[in-house]
Parts: structure tokens; sequence; C-alpha cells
């Protein structure tokens, strides 16, 4: 499911125009974005957790060929 699916998902189910269900689907992720910016974590019961971790940089093996 994409983004477009989602808001005409949410438009069918709860009666909204589909610029509507558009625009919240929208509002939604980018409060998750500007959460995760700024190092909050994000809780969705029954959905999952997401926070932004940082990691060490690593070298990875070298000569090593994919086929």
């Amino acid at each position: 499911m994409n983004l477009p699916d989602l808001a005409a998902k949410l438009a069918e189910n709860y009666n909204l125009t589909h610029r509507e269900a558009l625009d919240a689907v929208k509002l939604v992720f980018n409060m998750f974005t500007d959460a995760m910016k700024t190092g909050d974590r994000i809780e969705i019961r029954g959905f999952g957790n997401f926070v932004m971790r940082d990691y060490k940089t690593y070298k990875g093996k070298r000569g090593r060929r994919f086929k």
C-alpha cells in the first residue's frame, strides 16, 4: 500500500474528499518525521515502535564478490 492508496481508503471509510484524506496522511507522516528528527520515540500500539539510532561506522569485507 502506498500513500495514495492509504488516502483513498481513509477517504472511503470516513467520508472525506481525497484531498482531505491525503492532507491528513501527509500531516501524520510529517509529524512522525519531525519527531524522529528531534530524537523522539514513536510508539503505535499494535503496530510498532520507531526510534533513531546512531551506529558506528564499520568496514566491509574486502575482496568479496557477489554473484
